[in-house]
């Protein structure tokens, strides 16, 4: 968990450099929101559970792809400034720091999700380096 914490810190401070300190904070909350809701009500197995959401096995794209269509989904007019902070996280070919730090939490989160329960979000046995 501790890993996975100061991949987000990594995030935060690199969007706060970019943007400022209450929209990287509003974007991590965001974050912190979209991989712990519901994490112990829902069955792991559940599709709208975070661990088969954002940490499938060998789909880090799958997985980055996902996060950022509900990290889009958050987005609505009373925050459309948060925009660029999503942009940069996934989209600017310009922000590769913020782009990698997206990639590393989802690395982390995967960690996470195995050290929680084993390897739930998948029935193989592959090592959570291989995804």
């Amino acid at each position: 968990m501790n890993n996975l914490v100061d991949a987000l810190e990594t995030l935060y401070d690199r969007l706060a450099a970019i943007e400022n300190d209450d929209r990287a904070t509003r974007i991590r909350g965001f974050l912190i929101e979209l991989l712990h809701t519901d994490e112990f009500s829902l069955s792991n197995t559940d599709p709208n559970h975070p661990y088969t959401r954002f940490a499938k096995r060998n789909d880090i794209e799958g997985n980055r792809q996902r996060l950022f269509q509900a990290i889009q989904e958050l987005i609505t007019d009373t925050n459309s400034e948060l925009q660029h902070c999503i942009d940069l996280m996934f989209d600017s070919p310009s922000s590769e720091p913020c782009t990698n730090a997206v990639t590393d939490i989802l690395q982390k989160y995967r960690s996470y999700v195995v050290a929680q329960n084993g390897d739930a979000t998948d029935s193989d046995s592959d090592s959570v380096s291989s995804w």
